[in-house]
């Protein structure tokens, strides 16, 4: 481990594991971290204790939050989507190494002016600065983005998995290549098989929002086509991330 992240991550991890005590330590000459130090006459200043506090209430909080994240990116989600909206999983993933990765620069970043601080070499203002700027705002900004994707896409998840429960297959439209050049009778090719009786509902995110009693019922309606024909297919088609414009939920095959 070389970064100061990697560093407290290990030790809140393992701070309260019996396992790892008897502890071991390694002394080091001070230059190995302090490079400069050129001996005991080097001055040093100690660190004011209302900044430590202020360091600790934003970094650290950024960190067990990033840590949170992780978890639910990681392990939790996967779980809860079971293979379902992959690209859209992945996205958020991305989007939260770019996050920790921010965070792990102004770590580093604000280590170097501590270092600095402590040397003599800048004053208090610069490091309290650099606790306030746009960069940490950034990153703040980068958190709850990530944190409000991240329920929006665990509540999809509840969603699926109640439509499963209910025997309907999940289907996401831009699988089947829909955009904004279709229009109904193109849908319709696409995803009914002839060969196959269907009841598809086809609805979006928003659509399911403002208008959640109509969604009830359809759903209702397709339960009942069910116990008259148990080899009716109950299809969701999901419009919520493909280009065409769906402004009413529709019923597939148009003839039904």
């Amino acid at each position: 481990m070389k970064r100061l992240y990697d560093i407290c991550r290990y030790i809140k991890q393992n701070q309260n594991k019996t396992v790892n005590y008897p502890l071991s330590y390694t002394l080091r000459p001070i230059k190995w971290l302090y490079s400069t130090y050129t001996g005991p006459g080097n001055t040093f200043i100690a660190l004011p204790v209302e900044l430590i506090d202020n360091i600790e209430q934003n970094i650290f909080q950024l960190r067990d939050d990033i840590m949170k994240l992780e978890i639910s990116l990681k392990q939790d989600l996967p779980k809860l989507l079971n293979g379902y909206l992959k690209e859209r999983l992945s996205d958020l993933q991305k989007h939260w190494l770019n996050t920790k990765n921010k965070y792990i620069n102004e770590i580093e970043q604000l280590a170097k002016l501590v270092i600095d601080f402590r040397s003599g070499r800048i004053p208090v203002q610069t490091v309290h600065s650099v606790l306030n700027t746009q960069t940490e705002t950034l990153v703040k900004t980068m958190i709850h983005d990530l944190t409000q994707n991240l329920n929006d896409l665990t509540e999809k998840g509840h969603f699926i998995s109640d439509l499963c429960r209910q025997q309907f297959r999940y289907l996401n439209t831009v699988e089947y290549d829909i955009d904004q050049t279709d229009n109904e009778k193109t849908i319709e090719r696409k995803l009914v098989m002839n060969d196959q009786p269907d009841y598809i509902l086809c609805s979006t995110d928003t659509l399911n929002k403002l208008k959640s009693e109509q969604l009830r019922q359809l759903r209702r309606d397709a339960i009942e086509k069910l116990k008259n024909n148990f080899n009716l297919r109950l299809i969701y088609a999901d419009f919520s991330y493909c280009s065409f414009e769906l402004k009413n939920m529709m019923i597939l095959p148009l003839n039904k």
